[in-house]
Parts: structure tokens; sequence; C-alpha cells
């Protein structure tokens, strides 16, 4: 078997419109580095939530 059959692509229920689901994505830069923040979903116990981080140290 190749390797590239072997690999598992992980999809899992990622949202299919991130401008929907993420509306301050780039609307808003950071307040520290005044770059536009990443979006990603938490995971709360009930639900997930949307989420708006950056990666810069500061």
């Amino acid at each position: 078997m190749a390797l590239a059959s072997l690999t598992v692509h992980n999809t899992g229920d990622r949202p299919k419109d991130g401008a929907k689901d993420f509306p301050l994505l780039g609307a808003i830069p950071c307040a520290c580095c005044e770059k536009p923040p990443t979006a990603a979903w938490a995971k709360g116990r009930q639900r997930r939530y949307p989420f708006y981080f950056c990666f810069t140290k500061g």
C-alpha cells in the first residue's frame, strides 16, 4: 500500500462558511499588533463557541 492511500483527512464538523460563523474576522485588528486575529471554535460543555485569538507574542 502506498503511504498516500493511508492518509486520513480529519474534516470533522468544520464550518462551511467562515464569514457567517466569524463575523468579526478581518473587520477588527488585534489590539496589540494591529494584525487581523485568527478564529476557531471553542468547545464548551454543551456547545461550540466562536473564539478569536492572535498568535503574536507580546
